[in-house]
C-alpha cells in the first residue's frame, strides 16, 4: 500500500523469545512472521530509507523520529506512540 505527500508511523517489532516479528503502520497491525529463532544480528551499515549502494532502491521522504527499544513493544504501546504524531 503506497502513502504519498503524507507522514505515517511505522513500527516493526521482534520478540526473540517467543520467534514472532510484527510490522504496524499507523498503529494498526499489518504483518505478523512467527517461527523465527534467535537474535537478528546485522554486522555491515544499518540504512534508514537512503542508500549508497546500486543494487538498493533509495526511498523519498524524510524520517522525523526513529527509537530502538530494549524489549517488544505490545500493541497497545505502538498505538499511543502512533497517535502522538497525529
Amino acid at each position: 500500500m503506497a502513502y504519498l505527500n503524507s507522514w505515517h508511523h511505522y513500527a516493526a517489532t521482534y520478540d526473540a523469545a517467543k520467534g514472532v516479528a510484527a510490522l504496524y503502520v499507523d498503529g494498526g497491525l499489518r504483518k505478523v512472521v512467527t517461527g523465527l529463532t534467535g537474535a537478528i544480528e546485522h554486522t555491515d551499515d544499518l540504512y534508514m530509507m537512503f542508500s549508497s549502494h546500486p543494487s538498493q532502491v533509495a526511498l523519498p521522504g524524510v524520517i522525523d523520529d526513529a527509537r530502538i527499544y530494549s524489549k517488544a513493544l505490545d500493541e497497545d504501546e505502538i498505538n499511543a506512540l502512533a497517535k502522538r504524531i497525529y
